[in-house]
């Protein structure tokens, strides 16, 4: 089966690494908690050009970020059995910088698409059957223009959003397991 994996948020600790480096600009003590949706200027009210270039640093920095709990044991376990393909919403200009920091976590058996477009545009190229995603934004975008099933890894800035078009996730073993049985009811089909 084709999976999608989103990178930010879903693989990597991205937004913690750009919170620490705001806390020290501010002199704030912002926790990840804090963050209520997925924009933090938003959320914290801080200056948009501001976060943009501590993300615009951090997405330079991607060695440094370190992995979700879980990943790479269970990212591993299921590009072993699945074709897998992490999408993230990157600048392509990135992708050498992305491709040694993910290798470097061990992370075996996967394609890496950078877009600045919309991910459902390579889920349906690349036959995505499931996504994993941490965004409800993008996981809107995906269900609306894709026929694939969306995963949402729990993230503060998602926990009061469900609906039948998304399974709802704790950890990257209950991912694991919501994959292994879309699998297991695809076969039975």
């Amino acid at each position: 089966m084709n999976i999608g994996i989103d990178l930010d948020g879903t693989i990597l600790k991205t937004d913690e690494f750009v919170l620490n480096d705001l806390n020290q600009y501010y002199g704030s003590k912002y926790k990840q908690e804090d963050i209520y949706c997925p924009h933090i200027e938003k959320a914290l009210c801080m200056d948009r050009e501001v976060v943009k270039m501590f993300v615009k640093t951090t997405l330079n920095l991607t060695h440094l970020i370190k992995p979700i709990d879980g990943i790479p044991y269970y990212f591993n376990k299921i590009s072993s059995a699945n074709d897998v393909s992490i999408i993230s919403r990157r600048d392509p200009d990135l992708y050498g910088i992305t491709k040694m920091a993910l290798d470097k976590l061990g992370l075996n058996d996967y394609l890496l698409y950078l877009t600045l477009g919309k991910k459902s545009d390579i889920i349906n190229a690349k036959d995505i059957k499931v996504m994993v995603e941490d965004s409800n934004e993008e996981i809107d975008e995906i269900i609306k223009n894709s026929d694939c099933q969306a995963i949402l890894i729990d993230r503060p800035w998602n926990r009061d959003y469900t609906d039948n078009h998304r399974i709802p996730v704790r950890t990257w073993e209950e991912a694991y397991e919501a994959i292994t049985t879309i699998q297991t009811r695809q076969l039975d089909s």
